[in-house]
């Protein structure tokens, strides 16, 4: 799977040390250690964790991140990856193509977890809490027609 391999870490976690990636090579290079793996991941995983995809909903010249700090200090951080910078043009996100990024959280209290991603959602929505950006002038105009 894609994703520059940001995944392997909450995978390892999850799993209690091993990744899909780790279960191949061995079972070409390491056929005893291969057959020391469980035959299923553990039920229920050993953390909760997810992959969030950053929503961008103004479009503009990146001025500073401000909300990357604030990410990165939460409880359940393991990575952030955006090409998000200052000088940097985004675009509201309309898909997975147009994300503005990914984070990885990990955490094993499920609840820590889902007050983590409710707080990037929120920081998303609010102008200026992620990213401080000069606005394009037409989404000026748009947002004062809509």
């Amino acid at each position: 799977h894609g994703g520059d391999g940001n995944w392997q870490s909450l995978c390892r976690e999850l799993c209690g040390g091993y990744t899909q990636v780790n279960a191949t090579v061995d079972s070409y290079l390491d056929v005893e250690r291969f057959h020391a793996l469980p035959n299923k991941p553990p039920s229920p995983f050993l953390a909760s964790g997810q992959e969030v995809d950053l929503v961008s909903f103004q479009a503009g010249t990146v001025i500073a991140t401000p909300g990357f700090d604030k990410i990165r200090a939460l409880d359940s951080f393991v990575l952030l990856e955006s090409h998000v910078k200052p000088g940097v043009r985004v675009s509201k996100t309309i898909d997975l193509v147009t994300d503005i990024g990914n984070i990885i959280l990990m955490h094993h209290d499920g609840k820590v977890l889902e007050k983590d991603i409710a707080f990037i959602r929120s920081i998303e929505k609010i102008p200026g809490a992620l990213f401080e950006l000069e606005v394009d002038s037409d989404e000026e105009e748009e947002e004062e027609e809509g």
